[in-house]
């Protein structure tokens, strides 16, 4: 199977609307703890299990896509980026693997503001109950 620069595009999307509700799921935890709310931190946790293992089947499924795209390219799969593919493929796509880029960047910066500040509040609640 040949890979297309399409199928990384629908994989790139799919992998950041998960992103996205991942992020959505960590809010609500985080105001289920501030609310004391014990079944809603845990039914967060189950919800946030179940789209890591989603998203760890789709980074593998990109790992697989990028190493097919990388041999088309005649490129080493060690060396294939999404920034460096924008400059091999048409512009209509490199703007949409930019925007994809930036969407996914942005969206693991606040996942890893989410967990850290969730983190924090979670500290200081084991620290009360001590």
């Amino acid at each position: 199977m040949i890979a297309r620069v399409g199928d990384l595009l629908a994989l790139l999307e799919q992998e950041a609307a998960t992103y996205g509700r991942l992020l959505h799921i960590l809010r609500e935890e985080e105001a289920a703890v501030l609310a004391g709310r014990h079944a809603g931190v845990a039914a967060c946790a189950t919800r946030k299990e179940t789209l890591l293992l989603e998203l760890r089947m789709l980074a593998e499924s990109r790992t697989v896509l990028l190493g097919r795209l990388a041999e088309a390219f005649g490129v080493p799969a060690s060396a294939l980026t999404l920034s460096r593919l924008t400059g091999l493929v048409d512009p209509l796509e490199a703007a949409r693997l930019r925007a994809l880029r930036s969407l996914l960047a942005e969206t693991l910066s606040q996942i890893a503001q989410a967990t850290h500040g969730l983190g924090l509040l979670l500290e200081r609640s084991l620290f009360r109950v001590r």
